[in-house]
């Protein structure tokens, strides 16, 4: 994902200040370190396999701070670990994609192969 300057939308050139608008960036990228933390935390997290519930808090976490298709993503990875199968669904509805859909069974009978 191309991190872009909130005020002018100018694609971010690793400065803290905008090289466009000059729109001091420091915070911004604070907020997305700490999002990024919070995600590699879940992945430990999810990774360990025994706490599932903190994994969820930490992946929510990391979607409040930068919503991103990644991040929503794993707090979907997360809450199927926490068997919170209907509410995995949403999120994914809510990234699109073809991963919304649960999947279908194979309609063909095994003379048809």
């Amino acid at each position: 994902m191309e991190f872009r300057c909130p005020t002018c939308r100018a694609p971010w050139r690793r400065v803290t200040l905008c090289g466009r608008c000059g729109t001091d960036l420091t915070l911004v990228m604070h907020v997305a370190r700490k999002a990024w933390e919070a995600r590699e935390m879940a992945r430990e997290l999810l990774w360990a396999g025994d706490q599932p519930v903190e994994a969820v808090r930490v992946a929510r976490t990391a979607c409040q701070l930068h919503a991103t298709p990644q991040a929503h993503k794993l707090l979907a990875l997360a809450l199927l670990a926490n068997h919170q199968l209907a509410e995995a669904q949403v999120v994914l509805a809510s990234v699109g994609g073809d991963h919304a859909a649960p999947p279908t069974e194979s309609r063909h009978t095994p003379d048809e192969e």
